[in-house]
């Protein structure tokens, strides 16, 4: 052990990012902790975690600085104003406290869901500069503070539904490039390059940005028709130079609510696109994708509940864009599994890879939450 190059220990714990082996590594021997350590905290997800596993998270970093050091990005939910126990808000205030080199917060509340929480000094009075921020724990009104000093925040999320608090954030957050908000609540002065919103049947709005806007994610809250087949040309009509365009369901199929049906193949209505490179469709209750031959007539049956059916969609969908680089099909046929296809379309000798997958993460497929510049 003691022969293995500091490097190669590096790559060893670089290529796991399960939090488990990592922990295994740490008691490996003693030249694996920092490497090991170095990645279980860059990245810290305690957001369906129960309160007592986020408080001794917070109180293990509090007494070492150096492992709060190491947190770029964490995750967690919290108690309602009322039911936060005083001394547990000052463990979290005093880990938030020592995390100077976190990027990216994402704070959520546990009780709720609602944006009611009058804690905005936690944040406030922490020391770290932003690049990310998805918040659905702070009411804005308490962190009026907290943006006057963010000025690295680049990519900011609201509440799903929420409106972009204008009247609180004015001109600061300089940097500010991306932002998931009701459209409408958006401000027209800022050269935004992505925009994360809920479906509506108008987006006109988003001619507003069409000099900058790069990307654009819509969320809606079911998988009808005009969702899934209508959005393509009410987007192309607003912003036709997008670079990266993703279709998704808020929420998971319920039982009660699966009405199976079939949608057109977006292949067609794609082509309008010049300047696509990526396309994401998550479906939730399609059971088949229809694609239509000049006359009209149904000349190919896409089954949702077949991978391999979903690769030749996904195939097709690459084929119809010449400036294509990634096509993502996510499909939930209930009972059966979730199922994710991904193919890629090299940008160097054009050749073509797939991988299918079990579960659906909206938020690591979308490029809205892709790494910024």
């Amino acid at each position: 052990m003691a022969q293995l190059p500091t490097e190669l220990i590096a790559l060893i714990c670089s290529q796991s990012n399960d939090h488990a082996t990592l922990a295994s590594l740490c008691r490996v021997a003693r030249r694996f902790v920092a490497p090991a350590q170095e990645h279980l905290f860059r990245t810290v997800d305690l957001k369906e975690k129960p309160l007592r596993i986020l408080l001794s998270w917070c109180s293990t970093v509090a007494k070492h600085p150096v492992l709060a050091e190491r947190v770029h990005a964490l995750s967690m939910q919290l108690p309602g104003t009322l039911a936060f126990m005083s001394a547990d808000v000052e463990k979290v205030s005093k880990a938030l406290k020592v995390c100077k080199n976190l990027k990216e917060l994402r704070v959520a509340n546990e009780m709720s869901g609602r944006v009611d929480s009058m804690l905005g000094w936690l944040v406030s009075k922490a020391p770290f500069m932003l690049t990310k921020f998805a918040n659905s724990y702070f009411h804005p009104s308490y962190l009026d503070a907290f943006f006057a000093r963010q000025t690295d925040l680049q990519v900011w999320a609201v509440p799903f539904g929420g409106s972009f608090p204008t009247d609180i954030v004015g001109a600061g957050l300089p940097n500010l490039v991306a932002v998931s908000a009701v459209l409408g609540s958006i401000p027209t002065d800022r050269p935004l390059q992505r925009i994360e919103t809920p479906y509506q049947h108008n987006l006109s709005h988003l001619a507003y940005y069409s000099k900058t806007l790069t990307t654009l994610s819509l969320i809606s809250y079911s998988t009808d028709r005009r969702f899934l087949e209508g959005a393509l040309n009410l987007v192309h009509d607003a912003a036709p130079q997008l670079v990266h365009l993703s279709l998704m369901p808020r929420h998971r199929t319920r039982p009660s609510s699966f009405l199976p049906w079939a949608i057109e193949t977006p292949a067609a209505r794609l082509k309008r696109f010049k300047k696509l490179q990526t396309f994401t469709i998550v479906t939730r209750n399609v059971l088949n994708f229809a694609r239509y031959d000049a006359s009209g007539t149904i000349d190919k049956m896409y089954d949702a509940k077949d991978p391999e059916h979903l690769r030749q969609l996904a195939v097709e969908i690459l084929a119809a864009c010449a400036t294509m680089r990634r096509v993502v099909i996510g499909a939930e046929v209930r009972p059966e599994p979730e199922l994710l296809y991904t193919v890629t379309r090299s940008s160097e000798d054009g050749e073509v890879e797939g991988w299918l997958e079990n579960e659906i993460d909206l938020e690591r497929i979308s490029m809205f939450w892709a790494p910024t510049s």
